[in-house]
């Protein structure tokens, strides 16, 4: 290698998430049950040389902080929701990039998820 950043792509699919989300009232009674995809760019350098957790993140917190994010929050928009979420991995994971994929199941007559 010539000592540029390797990035690998980390994928932590179908993250059960619950929060109070909504903009109507009757929609903000009780929580949801809400899924998120999340996509992490890795600098996974150390991690291949020396084959030890300790060159990575652990995976386990970024799913426990964002569950724990999301049952704390009171957003309206699931914009407000997924931006929260996406700032929170970057500052406290300080990985280079991200993308996030979060769905509100079963909201809309014919539509799985939005």
């Amino acid at each position: 290698m010539n000592g540029e950043a390797q990035y690998s792509l980390i994928c932590l699919e179908g993250v059960q998430l619950s929060a109070v989300i909504g903009c109507e009232e009757w929609e903000r009674r009780s929580p949801k049950r809400l899924t998120v995809d999340i996509i992490l760019a890795i600098d996974a350098a150390q991690a291949v040389q020396s084959d030890a957790v300790e060159g990575t993140i652990n995976y386990a917190q970024v799913v426990q902080r964002v569950v724990a994010f999301a049952a704390e929050s009171q957003f309206q928009l699931l914009e407000s929701l997924v931006d929260g979420i996406a700032d929170l991995i970057l500052a406290e994971f300080s990985v280079p990039w991200l993308h996030l994929k979060l769905s509100k199941p079963r909201v809309l007559r014919g539509v799985e998820a939005f």
